[in-house]
């Protein structure tokens, strides 16, 4: 049993290792974007 587990905690490490820097560039463009939008809805008003 704890074979099993550490092999998933392995398995989540390399998933995390694979997409943990396009999640975070993901995440910072989004908040850019809104920013950038809330910022220009502010301007018009």
């Amino acid at each position: 049993m704890i074979m099993h587990h550490k092999e998933i905690v392995n398995m989540a490490d390399k998933i995390q290792d694979i997409f943990g820097g396009a999640v975070f560039y993901q995440f910072l463009v989004s908040g850019w974007i809104l920013c950038t939008s809330v910022y220009r809805i502010a301007n018009v008003s």
